[in-house]
């Protein structure tokens, strides 16, 4: 809505882009809502590396420098819980250096279990809207749902493509039960590698 805060970072936070600005370790029925994400630096917005019933909606990314994603689900350190979260309503935009939601089990990590990515816009993002980097660890029962994309990034061919949703190409088999449906993608750029999945 109107009424949105903005968090802005113009700086690198230790640790590279395994931080972010806004991180969730072990928290319960969470919700980040309204806020305005600004990070002209190499870090993901919000960074989930261990949840119960997470909800992020009515939130607005945009990221210039190269991180994992605006959201990334999962994470490089041990242990933890993904169950549960719900990215609803969310504008993903001029985020020329990275993805828009990440969901990534490196490292033994997950399952990252029951996500619902509904309702968000997606433009000028790098690479992928969703990515699963799903390397060691299962991401299942995941709906994508009623998402708008625009003018999805690209290399030069044949490079990366600008696609809506990609991952599995890590490890084989540890992308399950997934529902993509009711989404829109449109893309005008020229000379970039383009998909939908």
């Amino acid at each position: 809505g109107s009424d949105v805060s903005t968090i802005v970072v113009d700086s690198t936070i230790s640790g590279g882009v395994h931080r972010a600005a806004f991180e969730i370790f072990s928290y319960d029925n969470t919700q980040i809502k309204n806020l305005g994400f600004e990070i002209n630096a190499a870090n993901a917005a919000i960074l989930a590396a261990s949840y119960t019933n997470l909800t992020i909606k009515n939130c607005k990314f945009s990221i210039t420098g190269a991180a994992q994603g605006a959201i990334v689900l999962g994470t490089y350190t041990s242990g933890g819980t993904w169950e549960r979260a719900i990215i609803d309503g969310n504008e993903f935009v001029d985020c020329p250096e990275t993805y828009g939601v990440e969901m990534n089990t490196f490292s033994g990590r997950g399952p990252i279990n029951d996500v619902e990515i509904t309702r968000n816009k997606f433009t000028s993002v790098k690479y992928a809207c969703v990515k699963f980097t799903a390397v060691s660890g299962i991401v299942q029962n995941v709906k994508i749902k009623g998402n708008k994309a625009y003018d999805i990034i690209g290399d030069t061919p044949p490079g990366l493509y600008g696609t809506f949703v990609t991952g599995g190409l890590d490890t084989a088999y540890q992308v399950r039960d997934v529902i993509v449906e009711d989404n829109y993608y449109k893309n005008t750029l020229v000379n970039k590698a383009k998909g939908f999945a």
